[in-house]
């Protein structure tokens, strides 16, 4: 259940000496928006598996031609392919120091792909993956083994979805490379409207 921050009404006090940022009215819509937009960003992406920027591309397809807004869960297949040409695909970046002990890095990708896709926050077929070794590195003042790993993901991912996500991947890690000294997952969000890329037709 999504809690609200937004506190119950106080009265100002002599020269609104009691109140607080929080308790002006612009504050109070900005954190019921908020909360608004999560809510039913979780209802998307619980009912039908669709981020809303999705759902919003989806209701837009269908305005601009026959059918209604009640058709867009049943188009998210038939449409996968090409909203994948305009919307961000999760991206898993990593980086790890070049002398250390540790698998092929195909092999660690390849879990990488199947720990993702295994919690059900994203699908393995829109995964793009890829990693990057260092010479030169420095760890909390020393020269320490170490793998990290940048997850993008399309906003609209509930906290939830996110650390379990975290979770899943650093535990494929721990389990591939025990002895790696620092294993670490950031899952970052990517903003629908400023991402931009270009696709050689197939």
């Amino acid at each position: 259940m999504v809690k609200s921050n937004v506190k119950n009404w106080i009265k100002p006090g002599v020269d609104g000496a009691n109140l607080e940022v929080d308790d002006f009215l612009t504050m109070r819509i900005i954190n019921l928006g908020a909360l608004l937009l999560r809510i039913s960003t979780r209802r998307y992406l619980l009912e039908h598996e669709i981020s809303l920027p999705e759902w919003r591309v989806l209701t837009m397809v269908v305005r601009c031609g026959p059918g209604t807004t009640r058709a867009a869960p049943g188009l998210r297949s038939m449409a996968r392919n090409k909203l994948r040409k305009v919307l961000p695909v999760p991206h898993i970046v990593c980086h790890y120091a070049r002398d250390q002990k540790m698998p092929p890095v195909r092999e660690v990708l390849s879990m990488l792909h199947r720990a993702a896709a295994a919690t059900g926050v994203v699908k393995a077929e829109d995964l793009k993956s890829r990693a990057q070794a260092f010479d030169d590195y420095w760890i909390a003042g020393a020269r320490k083994s170490f793998f990290h790993v940048s997850f993008y993901l399309l906003a609209g991912r509930t906290p939830e979805q996110k650390e379990r996500l975290s979770i899943a991947l650093r535990q494929g890690l721990v389990e591939m490379m025990p002895e790696v000294h620092s294993i670490s997952i950031d899952i970052r969000d990517m903003d629908s409207d400023a991402y931009k890329k270009r696709l050689l037709p197939d």
